[in-house]
């Protein structure tokens, strides 16, 4: 008899946290105040009673009770009490290379009722998983509990991406008011993404596997913000960023296709004709004239 065949779907990450730096869950003096760090990870802070101020480089604000904040990577912050409340804080500091996380970045909110019980799991994960000492900012780095469940650290992981998530799709459903909104934002999506490889082919296969949406979404999107397919409009960034080589560096045609990243100087031409009318000798021709 013949086999079965399953359909084995295979599953992709939106958020993947790398590794939890420290953790800090605990009452703060009324009168605690510090000079302020930035570092090259992820900061999160959640009021749990109270409220603390804050200050980065460019605003200061205060931070009430119930409230949610992020610092991206190497963003400077300082925190500090107001002499007359003691407020119950809890600060997780963690490395995460996800491109979603873009969606943290000056993030600051209420935190839904729903996360709550998730952030709960991860306090209480954390505790019983992880030595969680009195606030210093000078701790380095987390260390594990002599009698720490099995999992533990897993656990941790599991429950900070889950509340991750739930916040990344609450800032969606109030990002996205219209049909209109939300399309060009993933417009604005790509073409970041194209701008980041202006230098090299890129797959529609990949775009998908970054933005978490199908072939069919993104191209029927794309094109009616932009007028325009994915594949074509980079074609096009490359071909005017070729322009610039050509005559503002004096590349020749082969030294310009090499550094686009084009497979070779035929199809760079080919594309080049494509996207100007006329082929990059022509176009050099032209311009020297004028």
């Amino acid at each position: 008899m013949p086999k079965d065949i399953y359909l084995r779907q295979a599953i992709s990450s939106l958020i993947n946290v790398n590794k939890i730096v420290t953790i800090h869950y605990s009452d703060f003096d009324k009168n605690f105040d510090y000079e302020g760090e930035s570092h090259d990870f992820w900061e999160l802070l959640y009021v749990e009673r109270g409220e603390v101020n804050l200050q980065t480089k460019n605003k200061q604000l205060l931070l009430k009770e119930g409230e949610i904040i992020f610092h991206k990577p190497n963003e400077f912050h300082r925190h500090f009490c107001n002499g007359k409340v003691s407020p119950r804080l809890f600060i997780v500091s963690f490395v995460c290379r996800s491109s979603a996380m873009a969606v943290f970045r000056g993030m600051h909110t209420r935190l839904p009722a729903a996360a709550l019980p998730v952030l709960n799991r991860f306090i209480g994960e954390a505790k019983e998983t992880f030595i969680l000492p009195e606030y210093d900012p000078h701790i380095k780095g987390v260390k594990m509990a002599e009698h720490a469940p099995p999992g533990g650290p897993q656990m941790v992981k599991l429950n900070l991406e889950m509340l991750l998530i739930m916040l990344l799709r609450e800032s969606e459903r109030s990002v996205y008011t219209s049909k209109d909104a939300w399309e060009r934002r993933l417009t604005s999506d790509i073409t970041a993404y194209l701008s980041e490889h202006l230098y090299e082919s890129v797959m529609l296969e990949d775009i998908c596997k970054k933005t978490h949406y199908s072939k069919t979404l993104l191209c029927s999107t794309f094109k009616r913000v932009m007028g325009m397919g994915i594949i074509e409009y980079h074609s096009r960034m490359r071909i005017d960023r070729s322009k610039e080589l050509l005559l503002n560096r004096g590349l020749t045609v082969s030294e310009a296709s090499d550094e686009m990243g084009f497979e070779n100087q035929y199809y760079f031409s080919r594309v080049f004709k494509r996207c100007e009318g006329k082929s990059p000798r022509e176009f050099l021709k032209e311009s020297r004239k004028n």
